[in-house]
């Protein structure tokens, strides 16, 4: 929720009002992040009194197997627009194709704003190269949100001290759930325990597997890449940190805290971080 959250704000804030959206998402998941967002732009669009109704367009890197998973993002995402009278289009771009074609696998329109939302994932799959090819599609904003700690490709000095890393960041996120599903009355071993376990299977145990197999890989990191291809971090706004700080509060569990480390905003549980926002512009 908190990576989804900085992240939208971080994309609204960069197109300054424009009511034509584009991005480019390469860690999509199962979509539910765009539903706040496009909520989010109806309420922008109803405040500027528009006559014309806003457009989002999203392309999104999946792997070749995501069928099923792109059919249902596509059906309940344009049931969602259609409600908020959002006029949308989602497309979604094999991970292979992009990695042969870079952006020119992505479909592009005059009078759009585009903003690119990247994770740990994607320079995993292709490595980072591709960012070399950033400016010539001009984003507005660029949006890098790690929610994979730091075991994986090119982040570490030695694959032993990678995957202690990793065990150390999932040792805490598990830590961080457990604590928030008992506080959420889920101590007692009823439908509480059964939701931490399809947590645990269907999404921690596949990204700890990618991220053993890519431990061993070398490579540029993903931050040394980004400024490589010119790209400078800004900081995020005020606005977006108060937010995510009543987003917190709402939780309603301790040991959750909002942190700012230099012109990153950090999710951490206690004093160990477990997801980070920056956005970066030219």
């Amino acid at each position: 929720m908190f990576a989804g959250f900085t992240a939208n704000q971080a994309v609204l804030e960069a197109m300054d009002g424009s009511m034509s959206v584009h991005v480019i998402d390469f860690d999509i998941g199962i979509g539910g992040h765009w539903a706040s967002f496009m909520k989010e732009l109806a309420d922008k669009a109803a405040e500027s009194r528009r006559a014309a109704p806003p457009a989002l367009r999203i392309s999104a890197l999946v792997p070749e197997e995501y069928a099923a998973e792109s059919r249902l993002i596509r059906e309940n995402l344009t049931a969602f627009a259609r409600d908020l009278n959002i006029r949308f289009e989602v497309e979604f771009v094999p991970v292979r194709t992009f990695q042969y074609l870079s952006f020119k696998a992505v479909k592009f329109a005059d009078g759009e704003k585009v903003a690119v939302l990247l994770s740990p994932a994607i320079f995993r799959h292709v490595g980072t190269e591709f960012l070399n090819d950033l400016r010539r599609i001009s984003p507005h904003v660029v949006v890098h949100v790690d929610v994979g700690g730091q075991m994986g490709f090119g982040t570490a000095p030695s694959y032993r001290q990678a995957v202690i890393d990793g065990l150390e960041f999932y040792s805490t996120l598990l830590e961080s759930l457990e604590a928030a599903n008992f506080n959420n009355g889920g101590g007692g071993g009823g439908g509480g325990g059964e939701w931490m376990r399809r947590i645990e299977t269907f999404v921690l145990y596949p990204k700890i597997v990618e991220g053993v197999e890519a431990a061993g890989r070398r490579g540029t990191p993903w931050r040394e890449a980004l400024v490589a291809a010119g790209l400078r971090q800004v900081a995020l706004s005020q606005f977006t940190e108060f937010q995510a700080e009543c987003l917190l509060r709402r939780v309603q569990v301790r040991g959750f805290h909002v942190y700012k480390r230099q012109a990153e905003m950090l999710l951490c549980w206690h004093e160990r971080p477990l997801v980070a926002t920056s956005a970066w512009r030219y």
